[in-house]
């Protein structure tokens, strides 16, 4: 039996996938977290847009807990 060298098939771009999610999304950031990061996710998934919440609204790292009445408005907005 010939030794055949195994390949596993090429991992798909992370931006492909995003690119190809039909969903679209909401992301929220704190204002002192990689906002920028949130914003370029953001473009790269067809109908979807980056919230970030700025120091005086509760935006740390869990925005989900410090401002659940902004997220929670956020999140209802997009499903509808």
């Amino acid at each position: 039996m010939k030794d055949e060298k195994r390949t596993n098939p090429p991992e798909p771009s992370r931006r492909n996938f995003l690119k190809a999610s039909a969903a679209g999304a909401v992301l929220t950031l704190g204002a002192g977290c990689a906002a920028m990061g949130c914003a370029v996710i953001a473009r790269t998934i067809p109908g979807s847009r980056a919230e970030i919440f700025e120091e005086h609204e509760g935006g740390s790292h869990f925005t989900f807990l410090e401002n659940p009445t902004k997220f929670n408005r956020l999140v209802t907005e997009f499903l509808e």
